[in-house]
């Protein structure tokens, strides 16, 4: 079996959960990690190329997405989601200071679809995502990697790209919300390191991040993260 026939039949609920468990085994030698990452990156190719055709589908579905969501959202008094995109002209910038505009969020808007159409591809893919360990760490003191999971680094990205806060302290209040509400075990000297190389940020106050205020909205955004 092709592995892009493969994702056809668990996209469309043609292979059992047993059989999916035998083949993924088969495709990735026993599970060996560098060959579950390799089917990883093709599943998400993958699911990239099926959003795609999807997205045309849904304009020859709804033609007027105008009327849709005044149905669906504005009549209901529901905020219309939508969804940050980076500016092109900043990308050249270190990622915390992207700025970013206001878009439609297709896939939060016609969730319904959506989810009939990806539900089986995404499980597949938590699958895949819970037997890939966290790459190796080529430091000499061989510290991990700073995040313990994937999951971990995923959230973390999407709270980084999510929240609106411009602020340094940004980082400092994603780490204690990591280590203090989802109790992901992350070492904050790793961290604050890792975060001011890659973020270009002069110090990391772990002990100043503690408005309610702030610890609510990333409650918020999480809980967005989870519905996604």
């Amino acid at each position: 079996m092709e592995v892009f026939d493969f994702f056809d039949g668990i996209k469309n609920g043609e292979i059992s959960d047993i059989e999916i468990l035998n083949i993924t085994k088969r495709l990735t030698n026993d599970f060996d990690h560098e060959f579950l990452r390799t089917l990883y990156k093709d599943l998400e190719r993958y699911i990239d190329f099926s959003e795609n055709e999807f997205h045309s589908q849904l304009e020859k579905k709804y033609p007027d997405w105008t009327k849709y969501i005044e149905k669906e959202f504005t009549d209901k008094n529901l905020e219309v989601p939508t969804e940050k995109i980076p500016k092109l002209e900043t990308l050249s910038k270190p990622k915390g200071d992207w700025e970013y505009h206001l878009v439609l969020d297709r896939k939060k808007i016609f969730w319904k679809d959506y989810l009939r159409e990806f539900l089986l591809l995404l499980d597949f893919k938590k699958l895949l995502e819970k037997r890939i360990p966290p790459p190796e760490s080529t430091e000499t003191d061989l510290e991990k990697t700073t995040f313990p999971c994937n999951e971990s680094e995923e959230i973390f990205n999407y709270l980084l790209d999510n929240w609106d806060n411009r602020t340094a302290l940004k980082y400092a209040y994603i780490l204690n919300f990591l280590r203090e509400n989802l109790n992901f075990e992350i070492k904050p000297s790793k961290y604050k390191k890792d975060i001011q190389k890659k973020f270009d940020v002069t110090d990391v106050q772990f002990h100043n991040a503690t408005s309610p205020k702030r610890v609510s909205e990333l409650l918020s955004l999480y809980k967005a993260y989870r519905q996604q």
